[in-house]
């Protein structure tokens, strides 16, 4: 009985320090985001389809979970119009959220050998304003 509850007890404690080591991984902010290795880049707008990176890790990385995110670094996009990305490891929706705006950043973590989408595109956001060019939102996946 005894080696049970200490069992227990220590799967518990690798429990509460692996929700501890997600919590901590998913504080990628712009501010750092901007310093992380840029992988991929891609643009949204003008071409009006959807613009797509996929990236496959390694299978000499490490095995534990490794930090990424999608940066936006130039934007002309009209003001008529969002960008918003989509992001996939291993075909598992992940996160999505705009990416608009210079600077914003969507951050996730993923493990080798791992295949990551991300699947971007402009959408009408119903402002009314009528633009002669639409413009681009260029961004990067970019790996800590």
């Amino acid at each position: 009985m005894k080696n049970m509850l200490s069992t227990a007890s220590m799967a518990l404690v690798f429990f509460f320090s692996l929700l501890q080591y997600n919590a901590t991984a998913q504080s990628f902010t712009a501010a750092n985001c901007c310093n992380a290795t840029p992988v991929a880049k891609e643009c949204v707008g003008a071409s009006s389809n959807p613009s797509v990176i996929q990236y496959q890790l390694g299978p000499l990385c490490s095995s534990l979970a490794t930090q990424f995110c999608v940066t936006t670094e130039f934007s002309n996009l009209c003001p008529s119009h969002d960008a918003t990305a989509f992001v996939f490891v291993d075909g598992v929706f992940v996160t999505s959220g705009d990416i608009t705006d210079v600077g914003s950043c969507l951050s996730f973590t993923a493990q080798c050998p791992a295949l990551i989408t991300v699947v971007a595109f402009a959408n009408p956001n119903g402002s009314g304003i009528n633009c002669i060019q639409l413009g681009n939102a260029c961004f990067y996946l970019r790996q800590a």
